[in-house]
């Protein structure tokens, strides 16, 4: 059972950008497989940024799928996003946002 710790990050973190600014991470869970995948949300957020998607939690795992049972023929399967404090899946990691958009961000939340 999560703690109230937990349970306030939630309800205050609903996307993406909230998720980076208080440097957790995202993690990836495949319903099908349980195969597990931690993102930096930094870098998650940057990619969503420059494509102009919606990062809303609930709509974020629309935009993710497991490479694993796709290639494996069962389709796209959508994995469950949780907030997290592990640390990145070894592998593959997006990129981070450049500096400047980065304190950009921060700023527009610290004022």
């Amino acid at each position: 059972m999560a703690d109230s710790s937990d349970r306030f990050l939630a309800s205050r973190l609903s996307h993406v950008e909230h998720v980076a600014l208080y440097r957790k991470n995202l993690r990836l869970v495949c319903p099908r497989c349980r195969r597990v995948r931690i993102l930096n949300a930094a870098g998650t957020w940057w990619l969503f940024t420059q494509r102009r998607w919606n990062d809303s939690l609930k709509d974020a795992s629309q935009r993710f799928h497991c490479g694993a049972c796709y290639e494996a023929g069962h389709g796209r399967i959508r994995p469950a996003i949780r907030i997290t404090d592990e640390d990145e899946t070894p592998g593959h990691q997006l990129p981070p946002p450049p500096e400047r958009d980065w304190r950009r961000l921060v700023s527009r939340y610290r004022s």
